[in-house]
């Protein structure tokens, strides 16, 4: 029975880019006893697997559980790797029951990073706020129901699976060389520092807004105007170049902290190992002042000057696509017109080749005709002499005859 290490989340702890590593390393990977399937595969990770898992209806999810589970395993049975990596963070709202049902056929541990609570309220909200249109506060955020109760999460888990759940804690201090990929990669698949020189190790390229630019997206946001790429991507680039980190106010961090205090304990003392334990900082956050107009109007004139960026950027990438494309239409009429003369000198050489044949055999055929020609005369001559030669004999028995007779009168 093939092992299968099955990483189920959560959000907010690195999963994207640990999604991407294994992804852009799956041949290597598969040197090293490990394969990452394509079967689900959707932007690096095993999203469709995990909504397949996830949907509401009955039926269609059976036929397209059903199908996906005959493509894994077929796929999986082509290689002769014995461990075997699925990843989707979408998995962790998903019934474990049905995940591990799914998974009936495999020696499944499954895998999970957890982030401080507070924290993870932090990174989540900046997330809603920064890819929605989502325009409430980080309180309202709390109270609208965000719960996180570890406890109650890898209970359900445990039973689905019958075993513990190898668990991680998204923390620097926690984490293999303070980084989620590298402490995947040794502390849960057990590759060598070593081995990872050969890897291309990926990031998550999309920062959390910075203080600032919360401020302005909030006031995006309320006011209803578009989302898009430009603003999504423009803001990251922004609070990544100039801005403060955003810490929520210290009294939602002690709020978030209470509720989970006796839940993490258990985690602590019941699941985690290797002397792990939940990091607790001391954030010193001030309530988010509203941006103010000035400051609003010159981040949109960024936003807008980036955006105008991108478009001339657009426009010299398709420029010089169109150029390539020229480049490249004229090289290949070069390489035609090439093969074509190479061709025609082909066809030539080949009806001189066949024309030269044809009068060779011509001229064996005329000195075989020659040849045959003289061979008859010769016999001819030959059967001429033979019959002049027989013709003489008589006459001359004649003559001693008639001179005999003479003689005897």
């Amino acid at each position: 029975m093939k092992r299968l290490f099955l990483h189920f989340g959560r959000h907010k702890c690195g999963t994207t880019s640990i999604q991407k590593t294994l992804y852009h390393n799956r041949s290597k990977l598969l040197e090293s006893g490990f394969y990452y399937p394509l079967t689900g595969i959707r932007v690096a990770a095993h999203h469709e697997i995990a909504e397949a898992l996830g949907n509401k209806m009955p039926a269609e999810r059976e036929g397209l559980l059903e199908k996906l589970y005959l493509e894994l395993k077929s796929e999986i049975q082509l290689t002769n790797c014995r461990n075997v990596i699925i990843s989707s963070e979408q998995l962790q709202s998903c019934n474990p029951a049905l995940v591990a049902n799914f998974f009936r056929d495999f020696d499944v541990i499954p895998v999970c990073y957890l982030r401080e609570q507070a924290a993870y309220l932090r990174s989540s909200y900046l997330q809603k706020v920064h890819a929605t249109d989502y325009a409430g506060s980080v309180e309202q955020f709390y109270q609208e129901g965000f719960s996180t109760d570890y406890r109650v999460f890898l209970e359900k888990w445990q039973a689905a699976f019958d075993r513990d759940i190898s668990v991680r804690v998204f923390d620097r201090g926690s984490l293999t060389d303070g980084d989620a990929v590298r402490d995947f990669l040794i502390a849960i698949m057990g590759l060598t520092k070593e081995e990872l020189e050969n890897l291309q190790l990926m990031s998550d390229e999309n920062p959390s807004l910075s203080r600032e630019m919360l401020a302005f997206k909030l006031e995006y946001n309320a006011r209803g105007l578009p989302n898009n790429g430009t603003v999504y991507f423009g803001l990251g680039k922004l609070s990544k170049a100039k801005g403060s980190k955003y810490e929520i106010p210290l009294a939602i961090t002690d709020a978030v902290r209470q509720q989970y205090a006796e839940s993490n304990r258990w985690v602590e003392d019941n699941v985690l190992t290797d002397g792990q334990t939940f990091s607790y900082p001391l954030y010193e956050g001030e309530p988010l002042e509203k941006v103010s107009p000035e400051q609003f109007d010159a981040i949109l004139e960024d936003l807008n000057a980036m955006k105008e960026r991108e478009k001339a950027e657009e426009r010299e990438r398709e420029k010089k696509a169109r150029q390539l494309a020229r480049q490249q239409i004229r090289a290949a009429k070069r390489q035609a017109e090439k093969e074509e003369r190479q061709r025609k000198r082909r066809q030539q050489r080949q009806t001189e080749q066949l024309k030269e044949k044809m009068r060779a055999e011509e001229r064996e055929r005329r000195a075989k005709v020659k040849e045959e020609k003289e061979k008859r005369k010769a016999d001819k001559e030959k059967q001429k002499l033979a019959g002049q030669n027989m013709g003489g004999a008589p006459r001359l028995l004649d003559r001693v005859a008639s001179a005999f007779n003479r003689r005897t009168k």
